[in-house]
This record gives structure tokens, C-alpha cells and sequence, in this order.
């Protein structure tokens, strides 16, 4: 703009000084180079094109790279895209299958993850990580018999595959068997014992069980694995209420949530133990805590305050012994 000033004023008065010229050229210089960057980036724009034209198709292992490093970055339906294609241009490449069904799997497409499995087993009919795909797919779909026949024969193959292992009590402990789903819980812990979920899961069998202080040990353990695991504080806070040991479990209650969830969890095993005057204070502490958010708690608190009224009737409340 500036330049475009000094040009006009040299003009009016019929002479250009040399501030004048040299503006005239700078303005001149300036446009120059406006059109050559204009045609640079034209041509860099197609050299672009025509290098992504002529770009060979990533190799089947290029596309799993992609594929992991995508689910990596929490992105599934790129990771998906990249699995597939790997198949595509090797449909042999079994690491890519196995990803692929564990998606299909966790999207609850079983059929879809069955066949993935299958695929690779055509190929390579001893991989213990297709058979241990296939006891998922009918884990999934309650088959525990079957489930367990590809477990076994999975660890037959790979006795270190403690996923296996696990998933043989699930399958247990999904038709109630919970001695046996123990015995797979406690095995699978031998060959991971760093596992925060192995034990939470075998402190599940036992408090399913109804043997509580074996349960709270297992969670204990947990929690020297992973001391944020709001899960296994939940569990632990139900295991220490069951063993009467109800200070310890509200705190374990309130690691696991807030003070207001915690006040109301002790006030429902108070009200179950027939505890009704704790339960009671226990309510009125939880909603004291978060009056808007745990409406639960007052009908909890009304139910509590009916068996009070019930034991006044009947001759007095109980009350911590």
C-alpha cells in the first residue's frame, strides 16, 4: 500500500524521484514474486499428486504397522481398515486376522471373529492364539464347554498362555462352578503373578462363593498391583462389610468412589445385617454428602427408617453390639 502511494504521487507531479523509482521497482519485485511462488506452489501441489499417484500400495506388513499404530492412538475404525487391507493383499498374514477378529470380538460380532480364527487355523493349525481366540467367541456366545476344549487346547500348545488360563474361569464362573473357577483363577495367577485382574477376578470366585476372607485377601493383593483400581476397592469394601469389619470398608468404599457412594453402600449392608440405626446415620451421611446426586440414597433412607419404626414397635432397634 505503501508503495503503491509513492508511485501516484510521482506521476501527478509529472517526475519520480529516486525514493520513487526505487519504490515503483520494489512494488514490481514484490508482484514477481507473488506469480513465481503462485507457480511453485502449483507445481509442488502437482509433483504432490503425481508422487501419491505413483506411490506403490503399502506392503501387507506396512498396513498392519498402520493398523497398530492406530489402535494405539484409541482409533478402531482406522485400525480396522488397515487389518483388512493387510489381509487383503496377504490373506495369509495370520498376526493381522488374529487383530482383526479380536476387534470384530469386542464389537460383539462373533460370527464375524469366528471366522477370522478359523481362517488362520487353515493355514496354521497350531496357533494357540486362533484357538484361544475361538474359546473367546464361545465364552461369548455361553458355550463354557466348548470354550474350554479351545482354552486346554491352546495351552497344550503354549503353556505360558495364562489369558487361557483365565478365561477357563470365567467360563466357570459363568455356570456358577466357582471351586473350579478358583482352581483356574490360581493357576493362571502362577503364570502371571502381576496380574491385578487375576486376582480380583479369583477374590470374585470367592465371594461368590460366600467365603469372604480368602476374597478380601485376593483383592488386598490387587491392590499392591494397581492402588488406583477403584473395581477392586468396591469389591474389597463389599468382602470387609460381609466380615462385619464395616470401618474398613467405608474407607475401601470411598477410595472406590466418593463419600457420598460410600456412606450409601455401608448403609445398604447395615440395612441388610438388620443394623437399622447405623443404617439410618449412614444414609443421612450419604445424603449430607451429595444430596442432588444420590437420590438413591433417600429411598434407601426411608426403607431404613420403616425397620427402625417396625423394631420400635416390636420391642426395640438394634444397634452395633
Amino acid at each position: 500500500m505503501l508503495a503503491f502511494l509513492f508511485l501516484s504521487v510521482s506521476l501527478f507531479f509529472g517526475c519520480a524521484s529516486t525514493k520513487h523509482v526505487q519504490a515503483e521497482a520494489n512494488e514490481g519485485e514484490y508482484r514477481r514474486m507473488l506469480e513465481m511462488q503462485k507457480h511453485q506452489q502449483q507445481a509442488m501441489a502437482f509433483a504432490d499428486e503425481e508422487t501419491v499417484k505413483n506411490a506403490p500400495e503399502p506392503s501387507a506388513e506396512e498396513r498392519e504397522l498402520r493398523g497398530d499404530t492406530a489402535l494405539r492412538k484409541g482409533n478402531e475404525a482406522l485400525a480396522f481398515m488397515h487389518y483388512q487391507k493387510a489381509i487383503a493383499k496377504d490373506p495369509k498374514r495370520s498376526t493381522a486376522r488374529y487383530k482383526l477378529g479380536m476387534l470384530y470380538l469386542k464389537k460383539a460380532q462373533t460370527d464375524e471373529a469366528q471366522k477370522q480364527f478359523e481362517a488362520i487355523l487353515i493355514s496354521d493349525p497350531k496357533s494357540s492364539l486362533a484357538l484361544d481366540g475361538l474359546g473367546r467367541v464361545c465364552l461369548a456366545q455361553s458355550q463354557g464347554d466348548k470354550a474350554r476344549e479351545y482354552f486346554e487346547q491352546a495351552l497344550v500348545l503354549d503353556p505360558g498362555l495364562w489369558q487361557a488360563q483365565a478365561f477357563i474361569g470365567a467360563s466357570y464362573d459363568q455356570e456358577h462352578n466357582y471351586a473350579a473357577a478358583i482352581e483356574a483363577y490360581t493357576k493362571a495367577i502362577t503364570l502371571n503373578p502381576r496380574s491385578a485382574m487375576l486376582y480380583n477376578n479369583l477374590g470374585m470366585s470367592y465371594l461368590l462363593r460366600n467365603d469372604d476372607r480368602p476374597a478380601a485377601e485376593a483383592f488386598v493383593k490387587a491392590l499392591k498391583i494397581e492402588p488406583e483400581n477403584n473395581r477392586v476397592y468396591n469389591n474389597l469394601g463389599i468382602a470387609l462389610c460381609r466380615l462385619g469389619k464395616f470401618d474398613a470398608a467405608l474407607e475401601a468404599f470411598t477410595k472406590a468412589g466418593d463419600k457420598a457412594s460410600a456412606y450409601n453402600n455401608l448403609g445398604c449392608f447395615y440395612l441388610q445385617a438388620g443394623r437399622n440405626v447405623e443404617a439410618v446415620a449412614a444414609f443421612e451421611q450419604a445424603i449430607a454428602a451429595k444430596a442432588s446426586y444420590y437420590a438413591r440414597a433417600h429411598a434407601n433412607l426411608k426403607r431404613a427408617r420403616a425397620a427402625l419404626a417396625n423394631d420400635a414397635a416390636s420391642g426395640g432397634a438394634r444397634a452395633r453390639p
